[in-house]
């Protein structure tokens, strides 16, 4: 966490350049921007790809050689344009409201401030900002840090990159303004009155109480003394709305468009649904809108996207997993592989993400659905194991469809190993049956279970000090409350940018040194990851059911 010094230090160099050297030589005269410009310097900003196809190529530091995706902007500048600081690193923001702005050092209002020597300039020109992408110098002639490439660019994609930068800003995005910011949480389906209460009660909680802890801020905000300003500036009473989506998946986008349209909003926080994902990603995805942190087994798992962040790759993960473990330990999964599943149910994707890795390795996973209506009765149980004598059995199935799971070794020789997935069925390991547990281990995606009570104790402590503990979806409170407060750290310390962007490329950094923790071991998000965890862990039911599991295998990043 920054100092209050250490901010105000890089919040100057957010908005200066750096060591003085000579300046360099002005480029021609930049002809008028045109109509697709910024389409064409996206992609150079983005991808670093020239608008003939060709690799953006640069130098940096006098010497090293940077081409593509290396010397894309992106890279150092980011998605929002507003940079970063992390470390001993800083990059400045190239946003068009900022670098076409002067920087000043002093107070203009009391006449004692200028625009020229060491982090100050003019505001930049087309001309003066095509020479500080080519030649390095920057508008106030002194060269920018050794670490900016100096690009080698035509000066029509210099037009065309001068044009896309224009289109980023500082400015505040939808749903935040001079006092407040909007947020949202989604119920989607047939979700439990139980678990919408346990979601929404920490949303609520928490809003209400951090509203209450900064009510004097409004008045510090607009008089605050000259050397608090920079803390007061940021400060916004939040506003939180509960977006309800019924009926069928395919129709929850056109509520959500609607609800948005009414109401936008800054960013969608946490969120639970009946069903996939898909429909909420791609309506966040539309709308550019951030969604922190939902609590699904099935996201979008799509490395392009960018607005939805997620803890884990869900079911696609555990089945991954699954098909990583079997294949490395053998011993430990021995015999034919036959997976059990409900069609349209959650367990389907596991099911099918172990069967596509298990194929692209030349092995097989056979496979038996569970039809709709159908339930796994005692009978079900007796024919499976009579059709796969000696097999591993992944079951991708919840809970409800267990209780009758004992006759699954009622007979000989039954299961050689029987897999669950403890997402599927929290507290599975207390329903497997006397005679299969020793045959058991679980998709375990969480942390270790003697680990997992000290990992989440200071949640727990929270929800009980708040009366709003709920044992039987303790998951959906607790990744709730991470999520709500990953998103209050990070405007803490976002430089007064309330830019939906800049809110989610602040993760990056936060994410490992979080005092809030999730269920998961290992969270990180690097450049372009929109999942936090990774892997998961195979655990060994104890042997009765009040005794604890433990890991049998080390984690799993498939």
């Amino acid at each position: 966490m920054f100092s209050a010094r250490a901010r105000a230090a890089a919040l100057l160099a957010l908005a200066a350049a750096g060591t003085a050297l000579a300046a360099a030589p002005s480029r021609p005269t930049q002809p008028p921007i045109q109509a697709g410009d910024a389409d064409a310097g996206r992609r150079i900003y983005m991808e670093g790809r020239l608008s003939s196809g060709a690799p953006l190529e640069g130098t940096a530091r006098g010497t090293e050689r940077l081409a593509g995706q290396q010397a894309a902007c992106v890279s150092c500048h980011r998605r929002s344009g507003l940079g970063l600081v992390e470390g001993g690193m800083t990059s400045l923001p190239v946003t068009g409201d900022i670098l076409y702005r002067p920087v000043w050092r002093g107070r203009p209002e009391m006449e004692m401030a200028r625009t020229t020597g060491p982090n100050a300039r003019p505001a930049y020109t087309d001309e003066s900002l095509a020479t500080a992408l080519v030649s390095g110098a920057g508008a106030n002639g002194i060269a920018l840090d050794p670490g900016m490439p100096r690009y080698a660019i035509p000066d029509a994609d210099l037009r065309h990159l001068i044009a896309y930068l224009k289109t980023l800003s500082s400015k505040a995005s939808p749903g935040a303004d001079a006092s407040t910011i909007r947020f949202a949480t989604i119920v989607a389906g047939d979700v439990t009155p139980e678990r919408r209460k346990a979601l929404v009660d920490v949303m609520e909680t928490f809003v209400r109480e951090k509203n209450a802890g900064t009510r004097y801020e409004d008045r510090r905000r607009t008089r605050p003394p000259m050397d608090m300003e920079f803390e007061y500036i940021r400060y916004r009473d939040w506003i939180l709305d509960v977006w309800t989506v019924t009926g069928p998946p395919a129709s929850w986008r056109a509520q959500l468009d609607a609800l948005y349209l009414r109401q936008p909003v800054f960013a969608v926080l946490s969120g639970v649904a009946e069903g996939p994902w898909a429909p909420i990603h791609e309506f966040c995805e539309a709308t550019r809108l951030p969604c922190v942190f939902p609590t699904t087994d099935l996201p979008v798992v799509d490395a392009t996207d960018f607005y939805t962040v997620y803890f884990t790759r869900g079911m696609t993960l555990e089945g991954e997993a699954l098909a990583a473990y079997s294949k490395s330990q053998p011993d430990d999964a021995p015999g034919r592989l036959v997976q059990v599943y409900r069609e349209g149910r959650p367990g389907a994707t596991a099911a099918a993400a172990l069967a596509r890795r298990a194929l692209a390795e030349g092995r097989q996973a056979a496979g038996v659905a569970l039809p709709a209506g159908e339930t796994a009765s005692p009978a079900f149980w007796e024919r499976l194991a009579a059709a796969h004598p000696g097999a591993t059995l992944a079951v991708w199935l919840e809970a409800a469809d267990l209780a009758d799971l004992a006759s699954l070794g009622a007979g000989q020789p039954g299961p050689a190993r029987l897999f669950l997935s403890s997402s599927l069925v929290p507290g599975g390991a207390g329903l497997v049956p006397a005679a299969l547990r020793a045959r058991t281990r679980l998709v375990h995606p969480f942390e270790k279970p003697d680990q997992f009570d000290l990992r989440v104790q200071r949640t727990r402590t929270w929800l009980r000090s708040r009366k709003i503990a709920s044992p039987r979806d303790e998951r959906t409170q607790v990744e709730a409350f991470f999520a709500v407060s990953i998103v209050n750290e990070a405007l803490m310390h976002n430089y007064n940018f309330f830019v939906r962007e800049y809110l989610l490329e602040q993760f990056e950094r936060m994410i490992p040194s979080m005092v809030v923790t999730a269920y998961y071991p290992r969270m990180t998000l690097g450049a372009g990851q929109r999942f936090g965890s990774k892997g998961a862990y195979i655990v060994k039911p104890g042997d009765r059911p009040e005794s604890p599991s433990t890991a049998v295998s080390g984690w799993i990043v498939p």
